[in-house]
C-alpha cells in the first residue's frame, strides 16, 4: 500500500468566530443551531453550491475542552468559535461558489451578521489517501 496525492478532491477549511455584535452564543449546540439556520441553510439551498461543493462540514469548537491538548505539548486553537470545511473537484470550484452572485446576494449579508470574516482565516488542504 501507498499514500497517493488525490487529484479528484480538495478541502477547504475556513475558520470562523462570532460575530460580537450579536448576543454571544453560549455553547457549541445553541451556536450549531444557529449557524445551521443563519448560515448553512441558505448556504446549501444555492444552485451553484449544490452544482460545485460536494461536502459541507460544520465544526464547533468544544471550547470546555481546549485546554485538553496542552497535555500534549500542542496549543490550542481558541481564537475560533468554528469551522467551515468545504469539499469539491477543484479549488476552482470552491471559491466560484463563494464569489457568485447567489452567494453575495443571498448568503454574503447573512454571513457579516453572524461572523467576522476579517477575523477568520482560511486553510486549502491538498489530500493524500493511502492506496
Amino acid at each position: 500500500m501507498s499514500i497517493e496525492a488525490r487529484t479528484d478532491r480538495v478541502r477547504v477549511i475556513f475558520f470562523v468566530k462570532q460575530n460580537s455584535k450579536r448576543p454571544r452564543v453560549g455553547n457549541s449546540e445553541e451556536l450549531g443551531r444557529s449557524w445551521i439556520s443563519g448560515h448553512a441553510e441558505p448556504f446549501i439551498s444555492l444552485d451553484i453550491f449544490k452544482k460545485n461543493i460536494l461536502k459541507y462540514e460544520l465544526v464547533l469548537i468544544d471550547n470546555k475542552l481546549v485546554t485538553a491538548p496542552q497535555a500534549l505539548g500542542l496549543t490550542a486553537l481558541d481564537q475560533w468559535d468554528g469551522m467551515v470545511i468545504l469539499e469539491g473537484e477543484s479549488y476552482d470550484k470552491l471559491f466560484e461558489v463563494l464569489d457568485s452572485d447567489e452567494y453575495k446576494r443571498l448568503v454574503w449579508p447573512l454571513e457579516q451578521e453572524f461572523i467576522i470574516r476579517s477575523e477568520g482565516q482560511v486553510l486549502p488542504l491538498d489530500l493524500y489517501t493511502r492506496a
